[in-house]
């Protein structure tokens, strides 16, 4: 196994060279996450399978109700969203492709 590190918006592949890609809680932190997903399809064989793990909003509730976790979260999320981060990015992805 070979792991490569690069950017997701430019893959360092050649197109058509995968038959599976795979990405897990990666698309919250991408500012372009349409270009990270035609990258994906981009070095992904035809035929082949594209396949995005990502949140759906787990972490902004949490059990048993807490008024000072939740404020400390929101204030959190609030600071991420300035840099693209989406946490509900799991069911927008999954929308966009139906």
């Amino acid at each position: 196994m070979k792991f490569v590190r690069g950017d997701a918006h430019a893959m360092q592949f050649p197109s058509n060279n995968f038959d599976v890609v795979y990405s897990r809680m990666l698309f919250e932190y991408l500012k372009e996450k349409e270009r990270g997903v035609a990258e994906m399809v981009r070095v992904c064989r035809p035929g082949g399978t594209v396949l995005i793990q990502d949140l759906d909003g787990q972490l902004l509730w949490n059990y048993p109700d807490d008024p000072e976790m939740q404020h400390a979260v929101e204030r959190v999320v609030a600071g991420l969203a300035k840099t693209g981060f989406d946490p509900f990015i799991g069911r927008k992805l999954f929308s966009a492709g139906t």
